[in-house]
C-alpha cells in the first residue's frame, strides 16, 4: 500500500481540510496517509512552515495548501503495486 505523507501543524485549519478531504479520496482508492506535524521538529518546521499543509509521496510534492485529486491519482497510477 502507498503511503503519502503530510506535512501539518495542529491548529491548521487548511490542514484539517486538507485531512479531511484525502479521508474521502481513500474511500475510492488504496493508500495510507502519514500525518507529520512539523511543530515537533525544529528542522522540520524551519524547512516546511510557510508550506503547511503540503502532501508529499516520496520525495514528489503532490499539492501544498489545497488537495487537488490529478497529481495524487497519477502517483497511485504510475505507482501501482503488481500482483
Amino acid at each position: 500500500m502507498k503511503t503519502l505523507t503530510l506535512y501539518s501543524r495542529t491548529g491548521c485549519h487548511l490542514c484539517e481540510r486538507m485531512i479531511h478531504n484525502l479521508m474521502i479520496l481513500q474511500q475510492q482508492h488504496v493508500f495510507q496517509v502519514l500525518v507529520v506535524d512539523i511543530d515537533g521538529d525544529p528542522k522540520l518546521r524551519e524547512h516546511y512552515n510557510e508550506r503547511v499543509p503540503l502532501l508529499v509521496a516520496e520525495k514528489e510534492e503532490l499539492c501544498e495548501y489545497w488537495l487537488e485529486n490529478a497529481p495524487i491519482l497519477e502517483y497511485l497510477q504510475r505507482h501501482e503495486d503488481c500482483h
